[in-house]
């Protein structure tokens, strides 16, 4: 079991329903198996796109059992523990603790942490210390101002402050960081962060990745559409050819894959549960589109937007 995050496509799961509105497993299971060739691991129960806000901690622990089944030995399971209070996010990781230590297995777990979604920057390397006191898992922590802006608009700091980033980097515990902002802060971030080489930072917005891909990898919402072309557009990205050269027909494809990827993410960039669903309901991958409440959803006019334009890029 590696206690280091791979480099790669890390795909970021919505979570399907059943008709009783609960999480659907045996759904999710088929997801991840459907992408499971073009990824190095999963990341389930996110805020992003996994609607983990809006479900409870017992619908959250049932996610984290079927997912880590569903990743086996050979990928990697990112669970995100991001509550909406200090206590709630304390519990959960507890939960989790507890079902590793009764069924403990060979899949590499790490655990995702976007706190300014509950609290602020004030002594927050202090409750990063202290949850990871609580695990014996390395985390990820997460920052998204866009998230924040969404679920805390009144916060002041949408952002982890560099100064505040720079002691978070001195726990051991943290060993990497899914990353959303602009490219000021994230060159802020690394310097901050330079005496931590095994340090990793995932982008988490694919638009900024398309543009100035990272080092290290992304964590993806399209790949559940997409898997093929995501896996195309970052694995080139990383330099994953051991020549460093494409042959013409490698480039053709590499370059329809990132023109594809482009052209969808405006999709569901705005409200990546409800879009990615639908557009998994009309591929027929899932059986329903539903939504938890507090997601928003997909009218009729935006349904047949997205049929036509999965229609125009041959994903139906």
């Amino acid at each position: 079991m590696s206690d280091q995050p791979p480099r790669g496509l890390i795909a970021n799961m919505v979570t399907p329903l059943d008709a009783e509105g609960r999480p659907d497993g045996e759904v999710l299971t088929r997801l991840m198996n459907r992408l499971r060739s073009d990824v190095q691991g999963f990341l389930v129960g996110s805020v992003k796109a996994g609607e983990a806000l809006q479900m409870t901690l017992a619908e959250r622990l049932g996610l984290f059992k079927t997912a880590r089944r569903a990743c086996g030995p050979e990928k990697a399971f990112f669970f995100e523990i991001t509550a909406s209070s200090e206590n709630e996010t304390r519990l959960l990781l507890e939960l989790a603790e507890t079902e590793l230590e009764s069924h403990p297995g060979d899949t590499p777990v790490f655990f995702l942490l976007t706190p300014l979604l509950y609290r602020g920057n004030r002594d927050l390397p202090g409750h990063v210390a202290e949850l990871a006191g609580q695990s014996s898992r390395p985390f990820l922590i997460g920052n998204n101002p866009e998230l924040v802006r969404r679920w805390k608009p009144g916060l002041k700091h949408k952002n982890i402050r560099t100064s505040v980033m720079k002691r978070l980097g001195t726990i051991g515990a943290l060993a990497g960081m899914e990353f959303g902002g602009d490219l000021d802060r994230m060159l802020n971030y690394q310097r901050a962060l330079q005496g931590r080489r095994d340090f990793l930072t995932y982008d988490g917005d694919e638009w900024n990745f398309l543009s100035r891909p990272s080092s290290s990898g992304l964590i993806s919402c399209g790949v559940n559409i997409l898997p093929g072309p995501w896996s195309d557009v970052v694995g080139s990205s990383l330099g994953v050819s051991e020549t460093g050269r494409f042959l013409p027909d490698q480039l053709d494809r590499l370059w329809r894959s990132g023109r594809t990827a482009r052209e969808l993410i405006p999709l569901y960039r705005h409200n990546p549960p409800a879009a990615l669903k639908a557009m998994l309901a009309i591929m027929e991958l899932i059986p329903r589109k539903d939504t938890l409440p507090g997601s928003g959803c997909v009218d009729y006019d935006q349904m047949r937007a997205l049929q036509k334009a999965l229609g125009e890029l041959g994903l139906i």
